[in-house]
Formats: C-alpha cells, sequence, structure tokens
C-alpha cells in the first residue's frame, strides 16, 4: 500500500510526541531503548520514527502505552481513528525545539548505553524535563558534550548540559519566578532567600532560578551533580559556549547509582567498600564495578535502605544525610553478613565522612571498623590534594576556602588510616584482609583550571582498578576460577591487555 507525505508525517508527529512523553518520565528515547523496551529491531524502530516505513498499529499501541499516552488519542492525530472516539485532549505534538533537542539526546545514547539498569545521567534528565516543558522548550536551548580525560586510559567522565535563553529571551522578574515557584509544588527548588524585589541586577540568579523550578522534579534521586558557570568562577568556562553560563556538570561514571548486572560471584564473596574520591579512587570504584557487574553505590546524602535495597532518594541536609547515608549502608552489608546472603556491591564512602567531631565522628569510624566487607582505601599524593584544593577555588565564590578544606580532609585521612591500622588485628577481618595503596606523586603541580581530569590521575585510577581485581582474585576467589575470565564488557576491560603488560600497575604500593 502506498501512503502519501502527510500521511506519513503525521505518523512521524505523533511517534515523536509519545518519544516526549517517554523521556519526560525519566526513560531513554533513543531508538535503541525503546526497541529493547518494545521487542523491535533498532533499525525497524529508527524507520517507523523517521516515517520512513508505516508501523503496524499494535507498534502504535505499544509505543503510546510505554510513554503513558492514550492509543486512541495517538490513533485519531494519525487518521486511524475519528476525532469523536478519541479522548481530549489531542495527543501532544512537540514544537520544532523540542523533536531537534530530543534528537540530540539520541545521539549521546551510546555513551550510556552501557549502563545497565542505570538512571539516566543528571544533565540528559534535565535537557528532557526543560524540552517537554512547552514554555521553557521555547525559551532556552540546550547543548550537550562530554569530556575525555586521560591519556593512556582514556575515558569520557564529565557530561555537560548548557542552557541558553534563546535569542531575544529575557531573564524573568522575580515575582514571575515566585509565582512559577508556588505553582510548581513542594518539589521545585527554592527561590534563593537572597532574591531581590528589584529586577535591575541578578540576571544570572534569575535565569538559575527558572532553569530550577523546570528541572529539580526530573533531578530527584538522579545522584550527585552540579551547576557551573557562576559570576566570578571559571573554571569550567572552556567547556562553555558562553560564559558565566548554566551548566549541570555530573561525573556519571562516578556518581550514578547503578544496580548489579549479571554479577560475578567469588568462593569467598563480600561487599567491597572503596574509601576514596574524585582526587584518589572513586573511579577505580566505578571501574571495577561496571567490571565485575556488581552494583555500584556512591553513597551520597540521598542514600537509603528501602525494602532491603539501597536505594537513592531524596537528599536529605547535606552533612547529617551524608553520614545517614553511611550509616545505613554499613548497617545494611552487616546484615547481608549475618545472615550470610551475598551482595554482590562496590561501596564507595567519601573521606570526609570520617573528618565529624564528637560523638558522630566516634561513629562514623566505629561502623568502618567493625565492617564485614573488604576495604579498599588509596592514599593520595600531595599534589593531588592540592589539585583539588586548587580547583575548589575556581568553582564557587562562596564555598569553603581550599586551604580550609586541604586542612579538614587531611585530619579526615588521618582518621581513616588510623581505622584501618586498628582493623588489621581484628577477627572478623574476611580473608585477605583489605587492600591499602598509595598514588604516585605526579612529577610536577598538576594544572588546577583545566576542567578535565589529569591525565596522570585517571591512568593511576585505571591501574589501581586492575589491582584490585588482581586482590580480589587472590582473596575472594582464591584463583578458582580466576575471575579474569568472566569479566564483562566495561571501561575497564577495553584495556584488559595492556593493563596486564604495564609495569606501573606493580609498582603500586601497598602498605
Amino acid at each position: 500500500m502506498t501512503y502519501s507525505r502527510e500521511e506519513r508525517e503525521r505518523v512521524r508527529t505523533a511517534l515523536e510526541g509519545c518519544r516526549a512523553a517517554s523521556v519526560a518520565q525519566g526513560r531513554p528515547g533513543g531508538d535503541s531503548a525503546l526497541a529493547n523496551a518494545l521487542g523491535y529491531k533498532a533499525e525497524t524502530v529508527r524507520k517507523y520514527m523517521l516515517g520512513e516505513r508505516m508501523p503496524p498499529p499494535r507498534f502504535v499501541r505499544a509505543l503510546a502505552e510505554l510513554a503513558g499516552v492514550s492509543p486512541a488519542r495517538v490513533f485519531a492525530d494519525i487518521g486511524w481513528l475519528p476525532r469523536g472516539e478519541a479522548p481530549s485532549p489531542a495527543a501532544y505534538e512537540p514544537p520544532p525545539e523540542l523533536v531537534a533537542a530530543l534528537s540530540a539526546i539520541s545521539g549521546i545514547e551510546a555513551y550510556v548505553r552501557g549502563f545497565t539498569q542505570a538512571r539516566l545521567p543528571a544533565p540528559l534528565r534535565a535537557a528532557a524535563a526543560l524540552c517537554g516543558d512547552r514554555r521553557a522548550a521555547a525559551r532556552f536551548r540546550v547543548g550537550l558534550s562530554h569530556l575525555v580525560s586521560g591519556r593512556e586510559y582514556p575515558v569520557s567522565t564529565a557530561l555537560v548540559g548548557e542552557f541558553r535563553l534563546t535569542a531575544g529571551a529575557e531573564a524573568l522578574p522575580w515575582r514571575e519566578l515566585a509565582e512559577r515557584a508556588l505553582r510548581a509544588g513542594p518539589s521545585a527548588a527554592r527561590l534563593p532567600d537572597g532574591a531581590a524585589v528589584d529586577d535591575g541586577d541578578g540576571e544570572h540568579a534569575r535565569i538559575r532560578a527558572e532553569l530550577g523550578i523546570v528541572v529539580s522534579e526530573s533531578l530527584r534521586a538522579a545522584g550527585e551533580f552540579s551547576w557551573q558557570g557562576e559570576p566570578g568562577t571559571s573554571l569550567w568556562a572552556p567547556a562553555a559556549a558562553e560564559w558565566p553560563g548554566h551548566l549541570l556538570v555530573q561525573n556519571y561514571l562516578v556518581d550514578l547509582h547503578r544496580q548489579a548486572a549479571y554479577p560475578w560471584r567469588g568462593v569467598d564473596q563480600r561487599p567491597l567498600v572503596v574509601i576514596g574520591a574524585v582526587w584518589s579512587a572513586a573511579l577505580a570504584a566505578a571501574l571495577v564495578a561496571d567490571a565485575l557487574g556488581w552494583e555500584y553505590v556512591p553513597v551520597s546524602s540521598a542514600t537509603e535502605v528501602d525494602g532491603g535495597r539501597v536505594v537513592q532518594g531524596d537528599p536529605l541536609d547535606r552533612r547529617s544525610g551524608r553520614l545517614r547515608g553511611w550509616a545505613v549502608t554499613a548497617r545494611h552489608i552487616a546484615e547481608r553478613v549475618r545472615l550470610q546472603e551475598n551482595w554482590p556491591a562496590v561501596v564507595l564512602v567519601k573521606p570526609y565522612v570520617f573528618a565529624e567531631e564528637g560523638h558522630y565522628g566516634h561513629v562514623m569510624a566505629d561502623l568502618l571498623r567493625e565492617t564485614g566487607a573488604r576495604v579498599v582505601y588509596v592514599r593520595p599524593s600531595h599534589r593531588h590534594l592540592d589539585w583539588w584544593a586548587a580547583r575548589r577555588d575556581l568553582t564557587s565564590v562562596r564555598g569553603t576556602p581550599g586551604d580550609v578544606w586541604r586542612a579538614g580532609i587531611d585530619r579526615a585521612l588521618e582518621r581513616v588510616e588510623d581505622v584501618l591500622h586498628a582493623r588489621r588485628g581484628s577477627r572478623g577481618l574476611p580473608a585477605g584482609g583489605d587492600l591499602l595503596l598509595t598514588l604516585p606523586d605526579p612529577p610536577r603541580a598538576l594544572p588546577a583550571a583545566d576542567p578535565r581530569l589529569p591525565a596522570h590521575l585517571v591512568d593511576h585510577q585505571f591501574r589501581c582498578a586492575w589491582r584490585v581485581l588482581e586482590w580480589l582474585d587472590e582473596s575472594a576467589n582464591r584463583g578458582r576460577p580466576s575471575l579474569f575470565g568472566e569479566l564483562r564488557p566495561s571501561n575497564l576491560t577495553d584495556h584488559a591487555n595492556r593493563l596486564r603488560a604495564d609495569r606501573a600497575v606493580r609498582a603500586l604500593r601497598s602498605w
């Protein structure tokens, strides 16, 4: 049967409307993701979505149901059903700006496809939410990019979403923003406490407030992320089309909670607790989890246990939430070990959790000392800490100064090492003990003004991750059969041959 161009265009528009509705609910919107969800070949879905091939009614019905749209409404928009028989209102027809943005989101799908059962990264969720808001979609342009770090072992780390007003659009007045925030409900971002009555200044703050109102709901349980581009800062300027700006940045390898996917199981399996941050072992923890197919749990202020599973809920107060996140995770580990239930998970705990003074500090330390998990700790070099302290000063005009942060983190690391030394005499320590490594010092000071992670740091985190796998093969698996024959496709296993021959892996000092 031959179909007219007008009929094909109606089908394409209706299917793109379903795609927009699906993305707005936090689902992947690429052709491959839709194909997996609906049980079709990706190439077939691509042709249906482009209007190159007329889809059968069963495909349209399945797509509409996936998107939460009435199939009858979609059939009516295509012309397969009289308008009078379709519920009102008519199916959503996306504006050209939304269709273009969805195409851009689909184009970056390859970078996220490897995260089985992973939530979408925060910049993609925010972009989809903004494009799904008709007014915001007409006022803003969205750009997506990613940064690659590492020399010998390059990897995509930061995902950046840039939001810019379209030509001729102006920042909304505070009064209108306040009205929109109240209409948006309790999940909408609060206006800043210093929001001025006078709109003569604060243009950047008003634009950021509007973005917060539009995208905050979509960022619930999206992991840790940051807004960059504040006037007076400079670190992320090279990644922006205009500065000051509005950049939503996430290190999606490190900051996204991922469920287990066909996990490797060892002879003496325990969860793995990695104590580290971006400047020491956070990337190594994520690489190990993905290679083993284990659940990856970056402990944060949103971490909680629900129904016997560790999940990402709504963030609590930043300070108390982080302490609680480690506490509930440590108790979950203790319960799994007590019941002899394997929990294949890599848990990343940031060292600043152990900087707390007083009774809270003792509780945090005791939970680490008594954990039945295996522990990996990578001692950072002084130059790595100096780099991060200087970098912090380039990202915020009101944050903790770098030298103050450095003094606090030095105390936290000292406490962590004291606890790990005390664990060595513990009867409950798993076979093989803990793995304590030291990052080698870079040959020179690291550049703080580059938004990418230093190549020296990234390359050595790959080496640390490989060293962790070797250690697990001996302690948790006792070498039979070798876990290296069961690794999952991942960023780490892509470089397996080179890592086996890398002498710098052997040079990593343990203590």
